[in-house]
């Protein structure tokens, strides 16, 4: 979590790119005082206005309030923290073997008010089990963990300890009372040990050669998908050929007389149909190039834009709503209680913002 912490703080999209940068004082970036939720950038309009010096404004849309989270209510200083968790889920849920559906029942144990105080937090826990059985595999901790014991609350507690991380808002003290002090805690802290056992779990072996895998894996499938639209553009292009030439022969074997209406209709449709078949085949391969192919999920989070006035403009795998575009507010240096809110888009607006990332570019 330490490591998130300081990637988001720092307009970094993520853990890798955290990793690039060896020094401290590398964390964070100049920031303004912070704007209203209306957001101007000034651009040049094009190569021919930006030498007559003329620009224009694009205006980021109208930004509305996050208040909940695959349908539950969220405090909005929780938002991020549970996004963190879910874009984990949702890059290493199949290699973790968690459950389909898995995730949003941990949203509901969390935030869900319909759970009763002695609701057992199953999800939760069984979260919590496959990833200290993931991290003490790794470091040769001898447990047996169970649900129907407090050992796995024990082992978390060792982890903070070690770590250093968290311990000052989890003393060795808090568990020492055994799960009953885990079914105590309000939805914030047992995220914050969530988060805290994956950040842990992404230092283990295991999830090192699962992420070089994911990226080699994606290389391949990227190579592949450039060599698939190399041939089928020249196939193209020999085909649009091959029609030209076509009807110069058969114009020639015609001893220069021109083809019946109904005969060059036939020929042109048929070629015309392979053309097609030749375009499509290359604009798929170059539509998985552009749409899937541009970076790997473990790699980074597509983070579009990021503001000097510490807004960050965020599409999230693990956020499906449209226009699945999310506004991350990092507030100010100068803010005398550091916070963060996140704020979303109506459905709408969406051909609003692609038209202003694309003038950020």
């Amino acid at each position: 979590m330490e490591f998130v912490a300081k990637a988001k703080t720092s307009g970094l999209s993520s853990l890798s790119e955290l990793h690039k940068v060896e020094e401290h004082d590398n964390f964070a970036y100049q920031r303004e005082p912070k704007p209203s939720t209306k957001f101007v950038s000034r651009i040049k309009n094009s190569k021919s206005n930006e030498e007559e010096g003329n620009n224009f404004e694009v205006q980021m849309p109208e930004v509305i309030n996050l208040t909940s989270v695959l349908g539950f209510d969220v405090p909005f200083e929780e938002v991020g923290n549970l996004f963190q968790l879910l874009e984990f889920c949702s890059v290493f849920g199949k290699d973790l073997g968690l459950r389909e559906g898995q995730p949003t029942s941990i949203v509901h144990e969390l935030f869900s008010s319909e759970r009763t105080k002695g609701q057992q937090y199953c999800s939760i826990i069984s979260m919590i089990i496959q990833l200290l059985e993931l991290i003490s595999h790794d470091r040769n901790m001898s447990l047996s963990l169970s649900e129907i014991n407090n050992n796995w609350f024990n082992a978390i507690g060792d982890l903070v300890l070690k770590s250093g991380v968290l311990s000052n808002e989890f003393p060795p003290e808090t568990f020492k009372g055994g799960d009953a002090k885990y079914n105590e805690m309000d939805a914030s802290r047992r995220l914050k040990l969530l988060n805290f056992l994956c950040d842990e779990s992404l230092t283990t072996l295991a999830m090192r050669n699962i992420i070089k895998n994911k990226i080699l894996e994606f290389e391949a499938k990227k190579k592949e998908a450039k060599q698939k639209a190399t041939v089928a553009n020249k196939k193209e292009k020999q085909l649009r050929k091959t029609m030209r030439s076509d009807f110069a022969k058969i114009y020639k074997e015609n001893t220069g007389v021109p083809l019946s209406s109904e005969e060059h209709n036939k020929l042109l449709s048929q070629l015309r149909a392979q053309a097609k078949e030749a375009h499509d085949e290359m604009m798929e391969a170059k539509n998985i190039i552009s749409k899937k192919m541009q970076t790997c999920d473990v790699v980074r989070t597509d983070q579009n834009i990021i503001e000097d006035n510490g807004l960050v403009l965020w599409k999230l795998k693990c956020f499906e709503e449209e226009p699945k575009f999310l506004l991350q507010d990092l507030g100010t240096f100068d803010d005398l209680s550091p916070y963060e809110k996140w704020l979303a888009f109506k459905a709408e607006q969406k051909e609003e913002i692609e038209k202003f990332i694309s003038s950020k570019r």
